[in-house]
């Protein structure tokens, strides 16, 4: 009873950890759609999180920017990747999750 309380536990942790990844993915497209709409760039960056639960994350922004003609106009879209992971690799706490977004500012 007590050894599966215990992976009980470890299995919630792993859960938490995963949607804090998550929130954490989302802060780095987040972040990429704000500088993009100030600066008029495609940013790429690493971030390390420092703040509240998201601590001790890493953020791995990633942007690629792509035109093509629509009538006589130019459009340029965005393809923005943030990869979030927390702890060592191989470690029993890793999380690693990923999301792409494609925008048109």
């Amino acid at each position: 009873m007590i050894r599966l309380s215990a992976i009980e536990q470890a299995g919630a942790s792993v859960a938490i950890l995963g949607a804090r990844a998550d929130q954490a993915a989302r802060s780095g497209v987040e972040w990429a759609v704000h500088r993009a709409a100030r600066t008029g760039s495609c940013p790429s960056a690493t971030l390390e999180l420092d703040e509240g639960v998201l601590t001790g994350f890493r953020v791995i922004v990633t942007c690629t920017a792509s035109t093509h003609r629509e009538g006589s106009q130019e459009i340029t879209s965005l393809s923005i990747r943030s990869q979030a992971s927390f702890g060592p690799a191989g470690g029993a706490d890793r999380v690693f999750r990923e999301i792409q977004a494609a925008v048109v500012p």
